[in-house]
């Protein structure tokens, strides 16, 4: 482990004792960040109060994928491959090999933009439609057919079982009874859904969505502990990983009251879906490509294109230029059998790779700029009143990344004083303990708010405000249905997510008419409907 690891655990065990955790049950929470490319986890229990559940090759972080092979060609067996072994699996059997599945999480395979952002990266992949009635993917392997949710359970069961393990080697009952999970914030009903279903699969349902940028306040607020007594101080958390890039508004108070808790207050949100790490590194692979292709004129792209070991050669190659042209001013790229028994080798540039990916710079600071947009502010907050832009996700380790960033925010209030790779695990486990109850912590007040708007239409009529942008959650509100006429017919309500309709109820009148007839109610009947929004929205 680095200084810097040692330390961070240090500081995150040493805020786990000023919390007063004590154990009231026996079930361990387990906290998991499960991100685009990797996955860190944490698991808190009795004989563990607080444990980095390490891979089977001891690494602290572990690939968010597995590729499935059969056993044997006659058989209907299959091994199950995880962790740093999809790399070899991934160049070797791209069709079997599964990796960055979260982007796809709740997606319809009518989604042509995300099926065709996934194919790009992932060659040789087979979609199929969920069976039954949801509308989510599956993946093909032979005759056999794989939903994503199902994928990634067996991605989370294997996290688990090795936490258990952990559990048993410290002496302690190896029961996991609660799981938290960061998510991003602009996850839709459909995705929030998908990522519970993962949850429940691996055996796990008493489980806690945790917005990701809040998981990474509550870390930097146990990191920072002490802040200015009755003083409201304004951070973006400016997260940037494999898939996603989001910046979030918090505001975080010590009251002046000493017995009152501190409190982390969600503001205001921005995000780019598509701007992070693997989009970078498929800028890096249309060069190399490119390159390949310029040298051997008589292959033609199309012909390349549909090679789905080329492709996933090219893409491992890629990643790992990234990573050196981080700290270098040149990669070397060789690739070995790259198209039949041709090897190549060529130089990727930091000059030639930041020019290819120009047209991306407004992307990297569109997100700060639209949290500032849609704060939920009493006072506007401005850029002047920010105290500091928290970095984490890998991608912002990028030189070009950062150097925007300074650009636009200025270098002053670029701040790197949280573990990049393991911020939000820490904070979505914390946040975990405490939704859960699973132990005694010091109070934390954390208000969490809605980015979306949730509206209501009864038989198609004018839409009624049911919870704004900003609502705190969780949350409820009661309305009397005035549109309903005839209180002696069925009726529907659609619910709809930022105007867009993800739900249709349907109301019977049956039991209505029964029991409330016009002897019992001779002035009629009138509809009141409840309508919450959950602690995980």
């Amino acid at each position: 482990q680095s200084s810097e690891q040692n330390l961070n655990m240090r500081l995150f065990c040493a805020f786990l004792v000023a919390l007063n955790l004590s154990v009231c049950a026996l079930s361990a929470v387990l906290g998991v960040d499960y991100g685009q490319e990797f996955s860190k986890a944490i698991v808190v229990g009795p004989q563990a109060p607080l444990e980095i559940v390490l891979t089977t090759d001891s690494k602290r972080k572990d690939v968010s994928g597995l590729a499935i092979k059969k056993l044997r060609s006659d058989s209907e067996e299959i091994e199950r491959i995880y962790s740093s072994s999809t790399a070899s699996m991934f160049t070797r059997f791209p069709s079997n090999t599964f990796l960055h599945m979260k982007s796809l999480l709740g997606k319809s395979i009518e989604d042509e933009h995300s099926i065709v952002n996934y194919k790009r990266q992932h060659p040789g992949i087979a979609f199929v439609a969920s069976e039954g009635n949801r509308s989510t993917v599956s993946f093909k392997v032979a005759e056999q057919q794989y939903p994503i949710e199902e994928l990634i359970a067996m991605n989370m069961q294997d996290t688990i079982k090795r936490a258990k393990q952990l559990l048993r080697e410290n002496g302690g009952d190896p029961h996991i009874d609660h799981l938290a999970l960061t998510v991003p914030e602009f996850f839709k009903q459909e995705e929030r859904n998908a990522l519970l279903d993962v949850a429940y699969l691996s055996g796990l349902p008493k489980s806690y969505l945790v917005n990701d940028g809040m998981s990474v306040a509550i870390n930097f607020a146990q990191k920072q502990r002490v802040f200015p007594e009755g003083e409201k101080q304004y951070y973006v958390v400016y997260d940037s990983g494999a898939g996603s890039t989001r910046a979030s508004l918090i505001a975080i108070e010590q009251p002046a009251a000493a017995d009152e808790p501190l409190t982390i207050e969600f503001c205001g949100y921005g995000y780019d879906e598509d701007f992070g790490g693997a989009k970078l590194t498929g800028a890096i692979a249309d060069l190399v490509k490119n390159k390949f292709l310029e040298k051997h004129s008589s292959i033609r792209t199309d012909e390349f294109e549909t090679n789905a070991r080329a492709v996933a050669k090219v893409i491992q190659a890629s990643e790992k230029a990234k990573l050196i042209l981080s700290a270098n001013a040149e990669a070397l790229v060789s690739i070995e059998g790259l198209y039949g028994d041709i090897d190549f080798k060529t130089k990727i540039t930091r000059e030639e790779f930041e020019g290819y990916v120009q047209d991306s710079l407004p992307n990297i600071r569109a997100p700060i700029e639209d949290a500032l947009k849609s704060q939920w502010t009493d006072t506007p907050v401005t850029m002047k009143t920010i105290k500091a832009v928290i970095l984490t996700g890998g991608t912002t380790r990028v030189p070009f990344v950062q150097q925007e960033l300074a650009n636009f925010v200025g270098e002053e209030l670029i701040s790197k004083n949280v573990n990049a790779d393991e911020s939000a695990v820490n904070g979505v486990t914390i946040r975990g303990i405490q939704l859960s109850n699973a132990f005694k912590v010091k109070p934390l007040n954390v208000i969490d708010r809605s980015i979306f708007s949730y509206d209501a239409r009864v038989n198609k009529s004018d839409s009624i405000s049911i919870f704004s942008k900003g609502s705190r959650y969780p949350n409820s509100s009661t309305i009397l249905l005035t549109q309903v006429k005839d209180t002696k017919s069925d009726f529907t309500i659609d619910l709809y997510e930022d105007d867009r309709l993800y739900k249709s109820l349907d109301v019977k009148a049956s039991s209505i008419k029964r029991k409330y007839n016009e002897t019992r109610c001779p002035y009629g009947v009138v509809y009141n409907a409840t309508f919450s929004l959950s602690e995980n929205r």
